[in-house]
């Protein structure tokens, strides 16, 4: 879970349905959810300057990575980390102070390293 940098939302990770959840809180109706992604998530970030979110997502015996615009609240791009993995699943994702590098931390305890934008998954 976490804030997003103006304070006016907060996106939530669930290894269940609805894996990825933005709440607006400065909705004047009061709160509304939009669902980014149905996939299992582990773990989400935003970026300081509020523009992107990144989540690690398993699915179909794979993990990913993917990024969603938090102005349009659609997917930018996935990358396909399964070959990248070693010894450990991504189970963090965080960005750089400037949003220019995406490091994932795994439950090995490593920690790898994106520069920013990734790479799409090919089909």
């Amino acid at each position: 879970m976490a804030f997003t940098p103006d304070g006016r939302g907060v996106i939530s990770a669930s290894k269940g349905k609805n894996g990825l959840r933005l709440t607006d809180l400065g909705n004047p109706a009061g709160t509304a959810t939009t669902v980014l992604g149905q996939e299992i998530v582990q773990r989400a970030a935003i970026s300081p300057d509020g523009s992107t979110i990144a989540a690690v997502i398993i699915s179909d015996r794979t993990v990913k990575l993917a990024l969603w615009s938090l102005a349009t609240r659609t997917r930018i791009t996935t990358a396909d980390l399964s070959s990248t993995l070693g010894g450990g699943i991504p189970v963090q994702p965080f960005f750089s102070p400037d949003g220019r590098t995406l490091a994932t931390a795994s439950e090995d305890n490593t920690v790898r390293l994106r520069p920013l934008p990734i790479q799409a998954a090919h089909p």
